[in-house]
């Protein structure tokens, strides 16, 4: 059965949250990362489609959105890096306009010093109360992924994605979360050429990545 932090909540101990949250936060930032593996500068900042945000905003959005979450809205904290604000936040740059970004290294550096604060919030976090916001900050960064996925896919197909990009992923690699969600580009794309066989597994979750967009995820 899906494993539900709910039914875990009401009984589990603040060190046994703290180290499910923090396994789960760590085996989904390692698997974001492994994206970006032969990804070059220039697809990291490029729109593949108008609809769609480039992945290196992707990538920063995850960081603010943790950051938002946890620190100040949970921690009650100032924000780390108030210039991040408008560029990576759902609702501050159109698309078209989130592709004037810092470079992979940089914002590598951002997510990781967000990533620090969390961490020590962590050891002092009301669990008992916010354990579904950390989970579903995990929910969120897998979300990403997919869309991230997707973009990549659609630089592929347009003859600008590096020959080097490959994603030796299996659905087994991805760890369950508490929402039993797992990544759609842990399974759709192989470090193969694109296959008929997934063009039409990527047609019908099509539907779902256009609704997505339609509501600020792309």
């Amino acid at each position: 059965m899906p494993f539900d932090f709910r039914q875990l909540s009401p009984v589990a101990t603040q060190e046994n949250l703290q180290a499910s949250i923090y396994e789960h936060l760590t085996q989904a930032r390692q698997r974001t990362l492994q994206l970006f593996d032969g990804v070059d500068a220039q697809i990291f900042r490029l729109q593949a489609n108008p609809d769609f945000s480039p992945v290196g905003w992707h990538l920063g959005h995850i960081g603010f959105t943790e950051g938002l979450w946890l620190l100040e809205q949970g921690a009650g904290y100032a924000p780390l890096f108030p210039n991040y604000r408008r560029l990576f936040a759902a609702d501050g740059l159109a698309k078209t306009e989130r592709q004037h970004l810092p470079s992979f290294a940089e914002i590598c550096d951002y997510l990781s010093q967000i990533r620090a604060a969390v961490w020590d919030y962590l050891e002092v976090a009301p669990l008992s109360t916010q354990a579904g916001l950390w989970y579903w900050l995990v929910q969120h960064e897998s979300q990403h992924c997919e869309t991230i996925t997707w973009v990549l896919q659609l630089h592929y197909l347009h003859g600008q994605q590096p020959a080097t990009f490959t994603l030796p992923l299996t659905n087994r690699d991805w760890p369950a979360t508490p929402f039993n969600h797992h990544p759609f580009c842990a399974t759709v794309f192989a470090p193969h050429p694109y296959h008929a066989q997934q063009y039409d597994l990527y047609r019908g979750w099509g539907v779902s990545m256009w609704l997505r967009r339609a509501r600020g995820f792309g």
